[in-house]
């Protein structure tokens, strides 16, 4: 927008340079061109999201279903069975693997079996005992996503898929923005041009065509057709009254400044969910090891337990060894 701008202020200085003309009229199909690049960039994030929150939905289901699998396994297993440890273990890995995905609320039965809910502790059932509720994902038309679980709409507040649905959100917002620039600045040279006359006096004819930032384009053919003098002005006319006019008229309506307030609005929020990041990054970080000290295993202890069941082992061969000697020994005797 800006070297578009400069174009038009170097035109202005002579108005029938047919070289200056060229390059107004290149810097404005560079723009137009910079306007469907941005579109379809955030179309192509868009696509993404959504793929990839397909792909989350489809493994929280997977998740859930083998969870509840394991819960009707250990409801079958016995205490303190190394079965039981397992299925415990397979458990605990499976809830960490679905809280990646959406914000769970667990409780756990006396059995060990868990009961798990989406969205928190008021939000639907996820699984419950033996059986796992299907999660689903429906997109709008404005390519926003919402979750389904069973038959009720839920609401994730956490995880991966609320990343992403709030992340469409955000993505929708900026485009609908780029789109508006896009749209007032098809409007305003478009009534500029119709203010004044080309360089052959001829009416000024539509600037840009189109009504977003997806479909907008140049409408001009040549430089020449750039109207810049006033309306009844004679072909080849030097006056530049209704560039000035062009010039003002983006001024007034501040697109610069509108793009300027986009490009701010989008860098403080990227900004903003890099500090978030960091922040839950931590408290993740420091739950993982609150785990770990709780359910992990203390390899120093477990050598020391290693070390002393060795030992007895080895005690207890030897007993065995002298108490065969003694046998063979009284054997002997008889």
């Amino acid at each position: 927008m800006t070297a578009f701008e400069s174009a038009l202020a170097r035109l202005s200085a002579d108005p029938t340079d047919t070289s200056l003309r060229a390059a107004a009229l290149e810097d404005a199909r560079t723009l137009t061109r910079t306007f469907s690049i941005a579109a379809q960039g955030l179309d192509t994030a868009g696509e993404g999201l959504r793929f990839e929150a397909t792909d989350g939905v489809d493994q929280v289901n997977l998740l859930a279903t083998e969870l509840a699998r394991v819960n009707l396994q250990l409801t079958r297993s016995g205490e303190g069975t190394s079965d039981q440890v397992n299925l415990l273990d397979k458990r605990d890995s499976l809830l960490q693997q679905l809280s990646a995905f959406a914000d769970l609320s667990t409780s756990f039965a006396a059995d060990h079996t868990v009961e798990v809910r989406l969205g928190g502790s008021g939000g639907p059932q996820l699984v419950s005992g033996g059986s796992a509720a299907p999660l689903a994902m429906a997109t709008a038309g404005d390519g926003t996503i919402s979750f389904t679980l069973g038959a009720g709409a839920v609401t994730l507040g956490g995880g991966s898929l609320a990343g992403a649905a709030q992340a469409l959100v955000g993505l929708r917002d900026t485009h609908d923005q780029l789109d508006a620039i896009a749209a007032n600045l098809i409007a305003t040279l478009n009534a500029a041009q119709g203010g004044g006359v080309a360089l052959d006096g001829s009416a000024g004819q539509p600037f840009l065509s189109g009504s977003s930032a997806a479909d907008i384009a140049l409408a001009l053919t040549s430089g020449s057709q750039i109207a810049t003098a006033p309306t009844g002005a004679g072909a080849g006319s030097r006056d530049p009254a209704n560039l000035e006019a062009m010039r003002s008229a983006l001024s007034s309506n501040d697109i610069s400044g509108q793009i300027d307030g986009l490009l701010f609005t989008v860098s403080s929020a990227v900004a903003g969910r890099r500090t978030t990041g960091d922040a839950l990054d931590a408290i993740a970080a420091s739950a993982r090891l609150a785990l770990d000290q709780q359910a992990g295993v203390d390899l120093d202890q477990e050598a020391v337990n290693l070390v002393r069941f060795q030992q007895a082992f080895q005690a207890s061969g030897k007993a065995i060894q002298v108490a065969a000697e003694l046998f063979d020994t009284l054997l002997a005797l008889d």
